[in-house]
This record gives structure tokens, C-alpha cells and sequence, in this order.
């Protein structure tokens, strides 16, 4: 098993409880944490602009032990930003087809 995994960080705002400024920050923060972690950024996704919702994802490569530590700073984030949860998915079986 490889010691390298495969995460997706996902933040959102759709219950508006950050202004758009701190909306801001808090997803541009959010991925600085994680790319500093990381041996390799996927992508990051963000909302349409049209959509009622305002979410990002990061998709990124971490080494084991950058896990929880990474954690740990994203729930200092979160509650520094007055938001209740960060979606964490970790891909356990990468397949190359």
C-alpha cells in the first residue's frame, strides 16, 4: 500500500453565513493549507458563478503522515471562519483505466 493518498478538501458558504470577502478567505486559506501539505495538487473546482451555492474543492496528494496534522489545521480554519464542517473524502483505490 502506496504511503501516498489521494484526498478531495471540500469547503462551502451556502448558508451564507460569510460575507463574500470572508468567503473568500476562507476557501483561498483553506487550499494554501493544503498545497503546502501536498506532493501534488490535482485541480480545484469552484461553484458556477450562477450557481445559488458557493462551494470549492481541492483535489490533492498527501503523504500519510501529512494527514492528520493537515486535519487538525482545517478545523483550526473552519472555526475561524464560523463554519461548522470541512468535507474530507479520501480515494482508498486509484485505478488507472
Amino acid at each position: 500500500m502506496s504511503d501516498f493518498r489521494t484526498v478531495y478538501v471540500s469547503v462551502g458558504n451556502s448558508d451564507n453565513r460569510l460575507a463574500q470577502s470572508e468567503w473568500v478567505d476562507f476557501a483561498c486559506s483553506t487550499f494554501a493549507k493544503v498545497q503546502a501539505s501536498a506532493r501534488e495538487v490535482f485541480g480545484v473546482w469552484w461553484s458556477a458563478p450562477d450557481s445559488p451555492f458557493q462551494n470549492a474543492c481541492i483535489a490533492a496528494s498527501l503523504h500519510s503522515t501529512e494527514i492528520i496534522p493537515l486535519q487538525a489545521a482545517l478545523t483550526l480554519l473552519r472555526r475561524s471562519h464560523r463554519q461548522s464542517s470541512v468535507a474530507w473524502a479520501e480515494a482508498m483505490d486509484v485505478v488507472m483505466i
